[in-house]
């Protein structure tokens, strides 16, 4: 016998964080039971865990034998309750990918008419509504107008469809529209890219960014003023790692005095000498869409500047920050052409996407957070226009559905 749990058929006990059943009669005779089919809509938070469990104390308990156990510190022998692991299919959505394998069932204990259900981050309990702190929007508040007001902007590409012109500088309103022209955004110095070919717009999380399936194409700017007046910087810029980041090598952009490229699974920056330094910021998995802010400052004031690079990874929120420079770059007040892609490397390895970048002078800690949270906003779809800053998805509290296979003996 199947049974289908809907979220919408449970009881929320807000206490507990749980959802309880209530059946008319209970299980006749079971025989064994197995988790076949499980989905959880995480309730609208700031952040979310790759991995989500699926528990129940009551399922769990009409087992006869320990079907798993939580390695811990100490302790690491206790019997869980978690019947079935969850893996992200999109942010803040999970599904379990294989059903579990039958688990017999004390047929005298399975009498009860009521059981529960809830989820839980490692031993964290999963929110079943939505929490004050989450309906605030937290950084979403970040608008347009935010980034436009930022000191010494010097380059934003939104990826918005009246900056993405084709070969006919027609606008780019769908998934899927050729581009050869990326404009900055107005608040910014004019800056222009072009390319060898087309690229295409391409889903971006809920936004948009570029790709190319053309080979030998890139982005290159080489009109503008593309030096800096002043020795620092900071560069906000999203993307989706190529297919071959562990094993290849794909430079994100070159700007002469910042170089980014992702070395065999690493990001790097390029140092004065031209050498490719490991940032510090760990390994990347391939495919996967990170945010990437680079700074060059001088913490100290003693003349020396270098390059701090923090990652975060989009649709974990998993940051690695190492907090420690790297040796900087070329001198910034040099004249160049600003270069996404490499033509060799047939822009990010045709695999790889280029987000939302975000450029300005200084190192300002409010005007950083702004903009990876603007990039951020544009990545969960959410909308930026508005002086509210309100959100064009609404939060919603969590939803799920699991499928639960019974076996039962004969009477």
């Amino acid at each position: 016998m199947k049974y289908l749990l809907h979220h919408t058929d449970a009881t929320y006990d807000a206490n507990k964080k749980e959802w309880v059943f209530t059946l008319d009669r209970r299980i006749a005779n079971p025989r064994s039971i197995r988790i076949e089919t499980c989905t959880f809509t995480a309730a609208t938070a700031d952040t979310y865990p790759a991995v989500v469990y699926m528990r129940s104390r009551t399922l769990t308990s009409w087992c006869t034998i320990k079907h798993t156990i939580e390695v811990k510190g100490a302790d690491h022998e206790n019997h869980s309750n978690v019947l079935a692991v969850l893996e992200q299919t999109l942010r803040g959505k999970y599904a379990l990918k294989n059903a579990g394998n039958f688990l017999p069932v004390h047929s005298h204990t399975a009498h009860t008419r009521s059981f529960d259900i809830f989820f839980t981050d490692g031993d964290t309990l999963m929110d079943g509504v939505v929490q004050a702190a989450a309906q605030s929007g937290g950084n979403a508040d970040v608008t347009d107008a935010d980034i436009a007001a930022t000191t010494d902007l010097k380059l934003w590409i939104d990826m918005r469809e009246d900056t993405l012109l084709s070969s006919a500088y027609a606008n780019s309103p769908n998934i899927g529209d050729p581009v050869r022209y990326i404009y900055a955004n107005s608040a910014a110095p004019s800056n222009i890219f072009s390319g060898y070919a087309d690229f295409d717009v391409t889903a971006f999380g809920q936004g948009r960014g570029l790709s190319s399936q053309a080979s030998w194409n890139y982005q290159v700017e080489n009109a503008g003023s593309n030096w800096l007046a002043s020795d620092e910087f900071t560069c906000v810029v999203a993307m989706k790692m190529p297919i071959n980041a562990v094993s290849g090598f794909n430079r994100l952009l070159n700007f002469w005095w910042l170089e980014i490229q992702i070395r065999q699974g690493l990001v790097t920056i390029t140092d004065a000498a031209g050498n490719y330094v490991d940032s510090g910021t760990g390994s990347i998995i391939p495919t996967k869409d990170y945010l990437i802010t680079v700074q060059r400052k001088d913490p100290d004031g003693n003349g020396v500047f270098e390059m701090f690079t923090r990652l975060e990874r989009l649709d974990t929120n998993a940051i690695v920050d190492p907090n420690s420079g790297t040796a900087s770059g070329k001198p910034p007040g040099q004249q160049q052409a600003m270069w996404i892609s490499h033509p060799s490397e047939h822009f990010l390895d045709k695999s790889g996407v280029l987000g939302p970048l975000i450029l300005f002078l200084g190192v300002d800690a409010t005007e950083t957070t702004n903009a990876e949270s603007w990039i951020r906003s544009q990545y969960d779809g959410e909308n930026t226009s508005s002086s509210s800053g309100a959100a064009t998805s609404a939060s919603e509290d969590a939803t799920f559905f699991v499928g639960l296979q019974v076996k039962q003996r004969n009477p």
